[in-house]
């Protein structure tokens, strides 16, 4: 036993060693370090402006034990990278890397991901870009994105080029590519209006199993959120759209085409409809799936305009529009594209609306200041005396509200917020990132709800982060492996190997943590 514990230290000791810092500072040669990076190295950019001069594509191959990580150095301001219009400014694949703290300007697509799993995106600042901020659509087959957490990273100026100038560009049409189990949360989407379409965050048709949620999105040329629909597999899971702003966008807030459950958010002012369901259709613009939606404790005000639309529900599976705060006064609070007969299978119970097109499951709220404060002054918050307090029905219930507080007296209120004391507990309604909620992290592991909101039904998956309709945790997956909050190291319990192996390993860990330059 002795032996083998030598001979599997000496081979760990390998391993460990091989692991690197490089600290690059202006002048340097990033682009030859980052080609050439292995499991565990870490490579500190200074600040300064690092001009790519053309495309920098990238393969990164870490383990969830030493994952890669590139980031921007503590206490300094932010590295520039810059790209130029006709390149992206990064094309990555690979597996287990991080990518902190840059400031990337001036490309094509700021991030384009290809094939590439267990990655974090974070505390980006993504800006004048010609086209998209962020992207997996390669296509081409196989080149999906799976397992990500993009979190806290700022996109704006999009499309500057024009070209379509999203956000955030993740899956493909026709299922050529997708994003799944990932979570893409407290994200800052705003200005994206120059291109020709400017999505903030959009999920394409194929992509599954996603969590999107307290993210801030304001002034967007299309939908703040657009999430397509699926095909029908075993272990698919609906993607969850949860706790996010939308505000003023010139489109739909939030467009759903199928398998979501849409729940907690708010949205503020949009073009079109404030929350639209309808099926995802394929580049023929056949539907390719009908809506199977669940949407709960959405706080909408859309003044003249319309705060909720459905279109083709007849057909869909397991839909349910429930204790939803519908305020178009001037406008349309529920609109069905074929009329209320088109829903008559669906779930309709608990929502309060001013505005035409009630119908069944709903009933009149008193005023816009009575039952939400201010709303133009970013204050939906429920005054004392509001008709959304203790109004939502209980059985449609979500477990938390948009601040991420419980949702537990047995009288849940309808709408985005839980009334529990005279003011807003927690983060008031502004530009710029949300503050973080209570439960931050993906969802503890847990049991599948059979009836999530419109799942194919099939086998249990291992989603990351997804919670049923109600926002039971379903499974936290592998999205943060090994990952503490930040997603920024490893969180991994350390068993020391028999005899004594352990002090070596420690001793390989921090010689094999050279720091240089190249």
């Amino acid at each position: 036993m002795r032996r083998w514990s030598w001979a599997f230290a000496s081979w760990l000791i390998g391993t460990v060693a091989s692991a690197d810092t490089f600290e690059i500072t202006e002048g340097m040669d990033l682009r030859s370090v980052l080609s050439d990076l292995s499991a565990g190295d870490e490579v500190v950019i200074h600040e300064g402006r690092y001009v790519t001069g053309g495309r920098w594509g990238f393969a990164w191959n870490g383990t969830e034990e030493m994952p890669i990580v590139v980031r921007g150095a503590d206490g300094e301001a932010r590295p520039v990278i810059e790209g130029n219009r006709s390149q992206n400014v990064m094309d990555l694949d690979g597996s287990y890397f991080e990518l902190r703290g840059l400031e990337i300007v001036g490309g094509s697509h700021g991030v384009r991901l290809g094939v590439v799993d267990h990655a974090v995106l974070e505390d980006l600042r993504i800006h004048d870009v010609a086209d998209v901020g962020i992207s997996c659509n390669r296509g081409g087959g196989g080149s999906d994105c799976a397992a990500l957490v993009i979190r806290r990273n700022e996109i704006f100026d999009t499309g500057v080029g024009g070209d379509t100038g999203e956000g955030m560009y993740l899956g493909c049409n026709g299922d050529d590519c997708r994003i799944y189990d990932s979570v893409i949360e407290l994200n800052y989407v705003h200005d994206t209006r120059a291109g020709s379409q400017g999505d903030g965050i959009e999920l394409k048709y194929g992509s599954y199993g996603n969590l999107v949620r307290d993210n801030v999105i304001v002034r967007t040329k299309y939908p703040g959120i657009l999430v397509s629909s699926f095909p029908a597999m075993a272990g698919r899971r609906p993607n969850v759209i949860e706790r996010n702003l939308v505000w003023d966008a010139d489109d739909n807030g939030i467009q759903l085409g199928g398998q979501a459950i849409v729940r907690n958010n708010i949205v503020l002012g949009a073009g079109n409809s404030g929350i639209q369901a309808q099926p995802s259709r394929n580049a023929a613009g056949e539907a390719v799936r009908t809506v199977d939606a669940v949407v709960l404790h959405n706080t909408v005000v859309n003044g003249s305009g319309t705060c909720f639309r459905g279109n083709e529900w007849i057909t869909g599976l397991r839909n349910v529009l429930a204790n939803n705060a519908f305020y178009c006064a001037e406008g349309t609070a529920i609109r069905w594209g074929g009329g209320e007969p088109e829903a008559a299978q669906a779930v309709l119970v608990g929502n309060i609306v001013l505005g035409g097109g009630g119908g069944r499951g709903a009933r009149a709220g008193v005023g816009v200041a009575e039952d939400l404060g201010d709303p133009s002054g970013g204050r939906v918050y429920p005054p004392a005396g509001s008709a959304l307090v203790d109004a939502a029905d209980p059985a449609h219930a979500a477990a938390d509200d948009f601040n991420g507080d419980p949702r537990d007296d047995g009288a849940p209120d309808v709408g985005a917020y839980e009334r529990s004391a005279a003011r807003n507990p927690g983060w008031p309604l502004g530009e710029g990132f949300k503050d973080a909620p209570s439960d931050p992290s993906p969802a503890d592991a847990g049991t599948p709800s059979s009836d999530a909101g419109g799942s194919d039904g099939g086998a249990a998956g291992p989603d990351v982060g997804v919670r049923d309709a109600a926002g039971a945790p379903m499974d936290a997956g592998g999205a943060d492996a090994g990952r503490g909050e930040a997603g920024g190291g490893c969180a991994c319990s350390a068993v020391a190997p028999a005899d004594g192996v352990a002090p070596l390993l420690l001793l390989a860990f921090f010689a094999g943590r050279r720091r240089h330059g190249r």
